[in-house]
């Protein structure tokens, strides 16, 4: 049995969003169909505040 490991994205503001995809992408490419991993998205930053009324989930 495989075991999948849960991953926590927090992307934050700024540039962050595009670096956190990019580095995703590259373990993703890195692992191919081998991947035990789950990349769990977390909203956090400026944009998250109005959503939900903090800043990190």
């Amino acid at each position: 049995m495989k075991d999948v490991y849960e991953i926590a994205v927090v992307h934050g503001d700024g540039i962050g969003p595009e670096v956190c995809a990019a580095a995703i992408d590259v373990v993703k490419a890195a692992l191919g169909n081998r991947s035990s991993l789950n990349f769990r998205r977390y909203p956090a930053g400026g944009a998250a505040f109005p959503q939900n009324g903090r800043e990190l989930s």
